[in-house]
């Protein structure tokens, strides 16, 4: 009998009769039609490792397995195999009847928001069986409320919010470096409650509306109702956190689950999944209505509707909906401005609009071409709002909970090697560094490769940066064959200080050991050829994974023309479109490969994959997100992209098949202040429908560009931004079109407000401020030298306030050449065993002082830390930021900047 028929006596007979998973019939109809289609499409490609776990699973188990079976995304079910699967299903279960609270949740939160392993966009694990071992007799007796808490108290004591990279890494990774931004947090918090049987969803702002950032936490289900919390962040009580007044300005907050999920608020609803639209939780909102009409005003179907949201000197998405029949499509949104783009294959329109004001908005489909052109627009976010009450009657407590588990965490991390320690080991291992003599006389010595003194710094510096991982890295270094031992520096050098945080021992062993010797630039052999990471796809062992599945006369094809790869994977690899990986997670090589399916970045990393394999320096360009081999010292494109919108209809659109064609701009800037990338402009090229910004290095000054940049030809955008104190932003759009070998020069303009510096309050500064040491300096010898000073109250360990340290350390030498005074800050209810003023990286012209009645001063103003003020030498507050809030040094720097005051 067949897995299919099986399968159907099973899920309708239920002739043993044990209780169904799914027991409303035509939900389990539902899924068992979509998990056939998605194994006859997908499934069956890799039906031994998928599919035959079926066989032993109990009905329950069939019917969860499929559910994700049916509704994962497809790097899923090509990375994991039926065994992590089934393994999922059964800990969910397991979960589901060892806790109180196990049934109390609707068949449809189980299957949504408890049964899936991926919570995120991170790299799966094993965490909900690890969890799930560890708190099972920790929430003993406690009500469902109580156990969802205490589970966030659990995560706080081994993770603390710390700024990282965009990839997501795994929940037991994260808990071995001990900290994570938001993203990873939120995954391991909503992880640990789902491994207890508590219904919980990842909950994130695409961007803010009042701050160029974005933001995660989560909602759980328990006793009946959805709350929110700060992942790793526990507060007192359910609905509590430092985000909760930045989440009263957003313009949109969602989250992301697999299948069908009925609500009230969809945002998209796809045949694999649905994004649920949770602004009404946080935020005053009301519908906005947009119609799409033709010239003569008639209803366009199927248009693309997209909602846009200034942040990071570019249009963000915040959602894409198609027109319905009558053209019309529905979101509901923040009262904040948006940038609405309609657009078919043919046409476009664009318009700003103030949510508030607006019921309807109807966009004519009339633009067929981009003319070089120029206008500007002003965004005003949400208004802010008087902050909601907070009782402090736990808050004392739980202050002194907290800082117990940052102490259980600091344990933990004192077991990190420390910088001496790192030597030791190196010098052991390598016996004689800086000696190749005495390295020559010493019975254990490596003697292929003994690194010098700073080489030897280095790697030790790389092992610190590892913390939790130390041990897989050190395992690299000892295991690592002699003649190998001087890449191990080339490849840790080249992987991010992410992967150094959570790279697998024989994954990088493997690379090591399975990379051609070099015969291009070492730098470009150590980037390209030797290191393992092509993307944010989970970093396997591909080199020796694909080299036995192809002969020995493919490789030596590709390695004479790498186009041969790209031709096998256009002829065996079937491209999908975004529903199939819904979550932007791409599939590590062999997964694409058995998969016989990706989407274009899954695609692009297997070409990659190959060429590396086959001894050809190949790679995903950051900027373009082209697929490129090396070749004759120059970086060559394959995949032919799709052609734009509108060049059927012009003539004189650009031709995207046509690759290594390129052009040129000059960017002119003439402005006084600052202008980087992602903080004051960006640049986007026209590609399927809309623009994508071109991924040039975040922070990088305009000064620091080529003076004549290559581009491909194509339409492009340039935005141009300055966020304002209040959260408005002065933007200005330009659209220019580069054709083939043209050279064009754009004129950079950021807009400045036309409107001087405005104290905002005033306060009587005290004669003398009192360093915490006890020593006291004369207020006015710190403000005299500008007439200005900044003072900032901080909350240490919260992330708002890690933010503020961070950007004051990132722009450290902007703040030491203006020789602002700072002055920091800590409540004494705030202090804690674990404060270490030295440990920040800080202005030079900084004193940590103890507590003055200035805050009492700003009471008026509903200061929440961290506040951060700058007051002149009349008690002008002439800039002042509270709570969370990205971006308010900058804004700092520039109102000191902005002030005329003479020596």
């Amino acid at each position: 009998m067949t897995i299919f028929a099986l399968l159907i006596v099973s899920l309708w007979g239920c002739g043993s009769g044990s209780a169904h998973l799914i027991a409303d019939t035509s939900v389990r109809k539902a899924v068992l039609e979509k998990f056939e289609v998605r194994k006859a499409e997908f499934l069956n490609n890799r039906g031994s490792e998928l599919l035959s776990v079926l066989d032993s699973a109990s009905l329950q188990e069939r019917e969860g397995l499929m559910f994700l079976y049916a509704y994962s995304t497809l790097s899923d079910l090509s990375n994991y195999d039926g065994a992590y699967f089934l393994d999922q299903v059964r800990y969910a279960l397991m979960a589901r009847d060892s806790f109180a609270w196990g049934r109390m949740a609707s068949d449809a939160d189980f299957l949504h928001f408890v049964l899936p392993p991926r919570a995120g966009s991170e790299n799966l694990d094993s965490a909900r069986r690890v969890i799930f071992r560890e708190l099972l007799p920790r929430l003993r007796g406690m009500s469902m409320t109580e156990a969802a808490l205490e589970v966030n108290h659990w995560c706080h004591e081994r993770v603390v919010y710390q700024a990282a990279d965009g990839r997501t890494s795994a929940p037991l990774a994260t808990i071995k470096t001990a900290f994570g931004r938001c993203g990873e947090e939120s995954v391991l918090t909503v992880t640990a409650l789902r491994a207890v049987g508590i219904p919980a969803r990842q909950i994130y702002t695409p961007r803010w509306a009042h701050q160029d950032d974005n933001h995660a936490w989560v909602e759980f289900w328990a006793d009946g109702k959805w709350y929110y919390c700060g992942a790793c962040e526990p507060e007192p009580d359910v609905n509590m956190g430092w985000f909760t007044e930045p989440a009263r300005r957003t313009m949109l907050t969602a989250t992301t689950t697999p299948g069908q999920y009925a609500s009230e608020y969809i945002i998209n609803e796809e045949p694999n999944y649905t994004r649920l639209n949770q602004i009404d939780n946080y935020a005053n909102a009301k519908d906005l209505y947009v119609q799409v009409v033709d010239e003569a005003g008639s209803p366009v179907k199927g248009a693309t509707v997209r909602f846009l949201l200034y942040n990071y000197a570019e249009f963000y998405p915040l959602a894409a909906l198609k027109s319905d029949h009558k053209g019309f499509s529905r979101l509901r949104l923040g009262m904040g401005d948006i940038l609405v783009w309609a657009g078919d294959d043919e046409r476009f329109a664009y318009e700003k609009v103030t949510v508030r004001e607006i019921d309807t908005l109807v966009l004519s489909l009339s633009k067929k071409s981009f003319d070089d052109s120029v206008f500007s627009l002003d965004f005003i976010p949400p208004g802010a709002q008087p902050p909601l009450a907070v009782s402090d009657e736990k808050r004392v407590e739980n202050n002194k909970r907290l800082a117990y588990e940052d102490s259980l965490r600091g344990v933990y991390e004192s077991t990190f090697m420390n910088e001496s320690q790192t030597m030791e080991f190196i010098r052991s291992r390598f016996s004689g560094i800086g000696s190749k003599e005495s390295a020559d006389s010493k019975e254990n010595a490596c003697q292929n490769f003994v690194p010098d003194k700073q080489t030897g710094k280095e790697l030790a510096g790389l092992l610190v940066k590892s913390r939790g991982n130390h041990g897989e890295l050190c395992r690299v270094i000892n295991e690592v064959e002699p003649e190998f031992l001087s890449r191990v520096v080339d490849i840790l050098r080249v992987i991010s200080e992410k992967d150094l945080r959570d790279a697998r021992a024989d994954v990088l062993l493997s690379h090591i050991r399975n990379t051609s010797a070099t015969k291009d630039d070492h730098k470009i052999w150590s980037q390209y050829l030797l290191n393992p990471r092509i993307g944010i796809e989970m970093m396997t062992p591909y080199k020796e994974e694909l080299m036995p599945l192809f002969p020995e006369s493919f490789w030596l094809d590709v390695a004479s023309n790498p186009k041969v790869a790209e031709k096998w994977i256009e002829e065996n690899i079937k491209l999908v479109d975004d529903n199939e990986n819904y979550i932007k997670v791409p599939s590590v090589p062999l997964g694409t490969y058995k998969m016989r399916a990706g989407d274009l970045v899954s695609r692009n990393i297997l070409f990659v994959a190959i060429c590396r394999t086959a001894g050809v320096a190949a790679r995903i360009d950051q900027v373009t997100g082209w697929a490129q081999y090396y070749a004759n010292n120059e970086w060559v494109n394959v995949f032919e992209k799709p052609e734009t919108d509108f060049s059927a209809q012009n003539n004189s659109a650009p031709n995207n098949s046509v690759q290594n064609v390129t052009a040129h701009i000059s960017l002119k800037y003439n402005g006084k202040a600052p202008c980087r990338y992602y903080f004051n402009f960006t640049l986007a090229r026209f590609e399927n429908g809309f623009f994508r910004t071109l991924e040039f290095e975040e922070g990088k000054d305009i000064k620091l560009f080529p003076t004549s940049l290559q581009l491909e030809p194509g339409y492009y955008m340039l935005v141009t931004g300055n966020r304002l104190g209040d959260g408005s932003v002065l933007t200005n759009v330009s659209f220019f079109n580069l054709e083939s070998g043209s050279k064009k020069v754009v004129n950079v303009v950021v807009r400045d407000p036309e409107n001087s510096v405005e104290p905002v309050a005033n306060i009587k500064l005290p004669d003398f401020i009192t360093r915490m040491d006890g020593s006291k300096i004369e207020t006015g010898q710190l403000i005299r030298t500008y007439g200005a000073i900044a003072m900032i109250w901080l909350d240490p360990g919260k992330e708002p306030t890690r933010h503020v340290l961070n950007d004051l350390s990132l722009m450290k030498k902007s703040f030491d050449e203006s020789l602002l005074p700072f002055v920091f800050f800590v409540p004494k209810e705030k202090l804690t065993d674990t404060f270490r003023p030295e440990s920040y990286v800080l202005p030079a012209n900084s004193v940590f002082a103890s507590e003055s009645d200035i805050n009492k001063q700003l009471s008026d103003l509903s200061a929440q830390l961290p506040v951060v003020i700058l007051v002149n030498n009349k008690g002008d507050v002439l800039y002042f930021s509270s709570g969370y809030k990205i971006g308010a040094c900058e804004q700092l720097l520039k109102t000191f900047g902005s002030i005329s005051i003479k020596k």
